[in-house]
């Protein structure tokens, strides 16, 4: 079954790492979504007992592949896949600044 999150909402991926040491400091865990052509890098983070995450919000509806790059290898080289799908009503997006003293989604 194909993961679906609908676009603004959060996809989380979970992986298992090293825990000794310092994980905050001595692992880089990152993914990279990617959609056709388009990719977009997101940090993960340490979230303890071995847990690594990294969670991300889709802005366009398609098909997400995710790869993860790691400094240790039982992070590096993953995948994952899931399908952004339209937002839920009333879920507009972020919030941005327009002329100024306005803001807009």
């Amino acid at each position: 079954m194909t993961t679906q999150t609908p676009v603004w909402d959060i996809f989380e991926f979970t992986a298992t790492g090293p825990s000794d040491g310092n994980p905050f400091l001595d692992v880089t865990f990152d993914g990279v979504f990617s959609l056709g052509n388009r990719t977009v890098k997101v940090p993960g983070f340490y979230d303890g007992d071995g847990t690594y995450k990294l969670r991300f919000c889709p802005d366009t509806e398609g098909d997400w592949e995710l790869t993860t790059t790691s400094n240790a290898s039982a992070l590096d080289g993953l995948t994952d896949s899931f399908v952004a799908t339209a937002p839920r009503d009333g879920v507009h997006g972020p919030v941005r600044v327009r002329n100024t003293f306005h803001f807009a989604y």
